[in-house]
């Protein structure tokens, strides 16, 4: 969703002419005032698909790695809203560089879940996998995990390993 505030950035010959027509059909449809909520969602929304997506690929056997279509938005044409950065390369707020790089980075620690959605009562069984492309290998290395509720309190915990992890490997 358009940030409104960014036609303002717009100050050369490049003119955001279809930021401007949707935000006069926003607010002809009453939903202006709810821009931020729209901005915040859909920006979230990204975040979560390009974390699945890479996550997956770093799961898949015999992966070469993963391309994005762009970090940032692109105008050039009509409009393309696919970043976490706004054409001008200066961040939406909706992911900072520390936290793309949890899933992102050359190191990253994976989890194989039966499933996305588990009710009260369920046991959570998983197959715990890191991803590792850095420079060099991780030798004895010794991982520690914990499973948090939303409130940042810590259910379970544990350590695996020692495990020596090559380049190249999950």
């Amino acid at each position: 969703h358009p940030d409104w505030q960014e036609i303002a950035k717009y100050t050369g010959v490049l003119k955001p002419r279809n930021y401007e027509k949707f935000r006069e059909l926003a607010r002809s449809a009453g939903v202006d005032a709810q821009s931020t909520e729209f901005q915040k969602a859909s920006g979230n929304l990204n975040r979560l698909n390009y974390k699945l997506d890479i996550e997956a690929l770093l799961r898949t056997p015999q992966s070469a790695g993963y391309g994005l279509l762009d970090m940032h938005d692109y105008p050039g044409q009509g409009e393309a809203l696919v970043g976490w950065l706004d054409a001008f390369y200066d961040s939406k707020g909706f992911l900072s560089a520390q936290e793309f790089r949890r899933y992102g980075g050359a190191t990253v620690p994976l989890a194989r879940l039966p499933k996305f959605v588990f009710t009260e009562g369920e046991t959570l069984t998983a197959k715990a996998e890191l991803a590792h492309y850095g420079a060099a290998p991780l030798p004895a290395a010794e991982l520690q995990w914990s499973l948090k509720n939303e409130d940042g309190q810590t259910l379970a915990s544990g350590k695996l390993g020692p495990v020596a992890v090559p380049v190249g490997s999950v």
